[in-house]
């Protein structure tokens, strides 16, 4: 989802959802950057 990639690349929300939205992801971004590694693991090595 949008929100994680935006947490991923530390990218702050704006507006209401910036102010109220305190939940750091991280069980999420860990997620989204494992798949990340394994997608991009075979090509680098």
């Amino acid at each position: 989802p949008g929100h994680v990639a935006e947490r991923c690349l530390n990218h702050k929300l704006k507006g209401v959802e910036g102010i109220y939205d305190r939940y750091d992801y991280l069980d999420e971004r860990r997620d989204a950057i494992s798949r990340v590694v394994k997608k991009l693991a075979p090509i680098i090595n």
